[in-house]
């Protein structure tokens, strides 16, 4: 194999692909190296710790077409410590790897791609779901952050993504009570209709490696989930089990509508989870109306005996009825409020078995997120 390209370019899809390489002591050899291939006019980078892989393309000159299997950190970082500008890559028959930069030849030791594992490549012919890659990193941010982190409980490892002709859902729950989920419209309608259950550590990393402009294309296999933009695509095994009805946890009739503006909100959050630490995060919430004109009031408040407290109040467009002391966990409620851009959301108050908060930012087609109280303060 003989190529020359620019290491700008190998070095950045270096770091996409270095995403699904294998890590820990207990892990497959071969998934610790990235696999290179040259043909045509470019370099195909592949990586895998056989849960997710990692497919990258890189613009080459291919002078001997061929492949090689590198040691994945080392051969990154080799590229990495490169100046800028076009280097040579040769591959001798003995999977010798040499790469010619402007300070002269450096080679590592390579071994036989053929052990490497089976990666899926794209079915071109086939009819995909659309999205956007910038709306589908938001919207893995946004529901995200309602996964269940304590391993425990397995199915709440996942997220939920319900494809429909016109409409794509995607949902996470904790069974705690925390739940996000976004509906998104398609730009183009869809030939895939199915519910699937994506581990959330395959999507974080999707959502890491996505570029901010033009498209993903979204397939299926029997037991995998591919995404693909024009230079990488991202597979990863589709997790079982069943998902519970995620739209059960939300309240049938609304009490309280607050509007508010975010960053108020996201301020004396902030300052009330200073104290709330000494409480189990816990921050007491007050809703009031006002009966003339004067918009009504949020207040939150937390006191912590041993290191004091704080009483905090915003002006805030209240409908419906007045709410006393509901206490909510103030750790969660920040992460919500760190993933909600809008100016402006809407805060709504119900009832299931404890009272439940609502918060979405306001417009169209935004991410929904539902807390749990823990309890009312009497």
């Amino acid at each position: 194999m003989k190529i020359t390209c620019e290491q700008e370019r190998l070095n950045r899809m270096l770091l996409v692909v270095n995403h699904a390489v294998a890590q820990g002591a207990g892990a497959f050899p071969m998934a610790t190296n990235i696999r290179i291939t040259a043909q045509d006019t470019r370099i195909r980078l592949d990586a895998t710790n056989l849960n997710i892989g990692i497919t990258a393309w890189v613009e080459a000159t291919v002078l001997e077409a061929g492949e090689v299997a590198v040691p994945a950190k080392l051969f990154t970082d080799l590229i990495g410590a490169l100046s800028s500008g076009i280097i040579e890559i040769v591959v001798d028959n003995a999977y010798d790897v040499r790469v010619n930069g402007a300070r002269g030849p450096v080679h590592v030791r390579g071994v036989d791609p053929e052990q490497f594992p089976r990666m899926p490549d794209v079915e071109q012919d086939s009819n995909p779901t659309i999205l956007k890659a910038a709306l589908l990193k938001e919207v893995i941010k946004e529901v995200s952050i309602a996964v269940d982190e304590t391993g425990t409980r397995e199915v709440f490892g996942n997220i939920l993504v319900q494809i429909e002709p016109q409409l794509i859902t995607f949902a996470a729950a904790d069974g705690y009570g925390k739940l996000a989920f976004r509906t998104l419209p398609l730009p183009a309608e869809s030939k895939l209709t199915c519910d699937i259950l994506i581990p959330a550590r395959s999507l974080a990393k999707l959502a890491n490696i996505l570029p901010t402009e033009g498209n993903v294309e979204i397939r299926l296999t029997s037991s995998q989930v591919i995404f693909s933009t024009q230079w990488m695509l991202l597979s990863s095994i589709l997790a079982s089990g069943n998902y519970p009805n995620y739209k059960a946890t939300l309240p049938q009739q609304t009490q309280t509508t607050v509007t508010v503006k975010t960053a108020d909100l996201r301020e004396i959050v902030a300052l009330t989870s200073l104290f709330a630490k000494s409480d189990y995060d816990a921050g007491r919430i007050t809703i009031k109306a006002s009966p003339g004109v004067e918009p009504g009031k949020l207040t939150i408040t937390a006191e912590a005996a041993d290191v004091g407290g704080n009483c905090t109040t915003i002006p805030a467009a209240v409908v419906g009825e007045d709410q006393d002391e509901l206490i909510f966990n103030m750790a969660t409620l920040s992460k919500v409020l760190s993933v909600i851009p809008a100016p402006e959301l809407t805060f709504e108050v119900g009832m299931t078995k404890a009272p439940v908060g609502v918060m979405r930012a306001k417009g169209s087609y935004t991410c929904t997120h539902t807390l749990m109280s823990m309890g009312a303060a009497h």
